[in-house]
């Protein structure tokens, strides 16, 4: 922190996200309240890990649903941890069969998504609210890509 004190987290995952391509943005973007926020705080928690999904992401409503859970954090005083749960290419992982690490188009997507996602973090009028209540950013959740799989050799 930037008074140089400790800070400890303890936090709660907050799942709008979903390993299937084909279920229903909306479903998943109506699964937190305000209520949500205030009951974690309520019961002693500060941070908030919010698994993001991609297509929810860039699906009508998706931004307006990120600034929303953003404010609500603010509001109780929680910090956010922004997780890409589920990047273009779907979930990373250990089951992982996709072709996300062979993809650029996939890769560019995500990169784009996180360009996105800064760039509304920092152009937000009310950033004082919200710099002091991000944690966090995880890159890609559970990612197992080629570099942190280990392989046999090729024959």
């Amino acid at each position: 922190m930037a008074d140089g004190k400790r800070l400890v987290l303890r936090g709660v995952n907050v799942a709008a996200y979903s390993d299937d391509e084909t279920d229903s943005v909306e479903q998943m973007l109506r699964l937190t309240s305000e209520d949500d926020y205030r009951k974690i705080a309520a019961e002693g928690f500060n941070c908030v890990r919010l698994n993001l999904w991609a297509t929810a992401l860039r699906s009508e409503g998706g931004w307006e649903w990120l600034d929303q859970q953003r404010a609500w954090a603010a509001s109780h005083s929680l910090y956010l941890i922004l997780d890409m749960h589920t990047p273009p290419g779907g979930f990373q992982g250990p089951e992982y069969e996709g072709s996300f690490w062979s993809d650029p188009a996939l890769q560019e997507h995500t990169i784009e998504l996180w360009k996105e996602t800064v760039r509304r973090i920092n152009g937000d009028p009310t950033i004082y609210l919200f710099a002091t209540s991000m944690a966090a950013i995880v890159v890609l959740s559970g990612s197992r890509g080629p570099a942190l799989v280990a392989r046999p050799p090729a024959e």
